[in-house]
């Protein structure tokens, strides 16, 4: 039997200054979907920085 999970991160109250660091860390150890609330400080710019920190130059 193959059991198949998938692990989704909630970033909540992350701030912009600090997505960055949390998306690699989460990247590096293969979690690739993140829900960032938008009760968190500044969540717009919170979930810019992690789509260009998660896409790859």
């Amino acid at each position: 039997m193959t059991i198949s999970s998938q692990v989704i991160a909630i970033l909540r109250g992350i701030g912009p200054e600090e997505v960055n660091q949390h998306i690699r860390c989460l990247l590096d150890n293969d979690i690739s979907q993140v829900e960032i609330t938008t009760n968190s400080p500044d969540w717009q710019s919170s979930i810019q920085g992690a789509v260009s920190t998660s896409v790859p130059a």
